[in-house]
């Protein structure tokens, strides 16, 4: 079983002006492996990765006002995740390719943005996030695989994608808070509107994480004038087997025939 905790926000420093604001965070985890994906005799990846959604916006990390060099416990049901990935068969062949984790988080600043706008928000940080991944998943080639290197230049397939996935994120989430508000909650959140303080996409195959000795750290620090100065910490790890639990698999090549 492999587990992402995001345990701990630090704020280093608030945000500034009158309305300094409330964090409230977003994440989502995603996982492509053989449980969802398949590799077709074409070569081509078949099916959608699985998604888990964190619940909540405003208020969501229980706290109402963060000082500088406060840490916030980040709770579980938006830091944790438990998944058990499965690698990818490929046809014709004794290999597979390891199943991949991934991880998304977003941190806000409430202001004047409503409860319902920020919902309408977060679902289309969902939405698109989930749209942008199925994609890069239905249209990967096997051109993109370097014979001789295979898992890297999976990866770093799935890098290209995210950077292209991360770009519209931002104007995703603002238009559906304004189409989610009156025109007169919207002036007054224009006002002083939640802030987007960072974001950041985590994503590791299981192999990756066997080869760090079963844990990675999970570390993003966002700095702005408008949003303070925050960091996130956390791991993703592979947890030691318990009874009932289905078995990692972090070779890359099957058994011998």
């Amino acid at each position: 079983m492999i587990s992402v905790d995001l345990k701990t926000l630090y704020c280093h420093q608030p945000a500034k002006g009158w309305s300094k604001g409330k964090p409230y965070l977003w994440t989502l985890f995603f996982s492509i492996d053989s449980s969802t994906i398949q590799l077709t005799e074409n070569f081509r990846l078949a099916g959608e990765a699985f998604f888990k959604f964190s619940e909540g916006s405003h208020g969501n990390l229980d706290k109402e006002t963060v000082k500088s060099g406060e840490a916030v416990a980040i709770p579980g049901d938006i830091g944790h995740w438990q998944a058990a990935p499965h690698p990818i068969k490929v046809p014709f062949f004794n290999y597979s390719i390891p199943g991949m984790i991934g991880v998304v988080v977003v941190l806000m600043m409430e202001r004047n943005v409503t409860e319902a706008g920020a919902e309408a928000g977060h679902k289309a940080l969902n939405d698109f996030v989930q749209k942008a991944v199925n994609q890069a998943i239905g249209e990967f080639d096997v051109k993109e695989i370097d014979v001789e290197n295979i898992q890297p230049s999976i990866k770093e397939y799935f890098a290209r994608k995210t950077e292209v996935l991360v770009e519209g994120v931002e104007d995703a989430v603002k238009d559906a808070i304004v189409k989610s508000q009156n025109i007169f909650q919207n002036l007054w959140a224009f006002i002083d509107q939640d802030e987007l303080v960072g974001y950041q996409v985590w994503d590791y195959n299981q192999a990756e994480i066997a080869e760090a000795g079963g844990e990675i750290s999970l570390k993003k620090r966002w700095t702005s004038e408008k949003g303070g100065d925050w960091e996130i910490v956390g791991k993703i790890s592979i947890n030691q087997e318990k009874e009932g639990d289905l078995p990692i698999e972090v070779d890359i090549e099957s058994e011998e025939e």
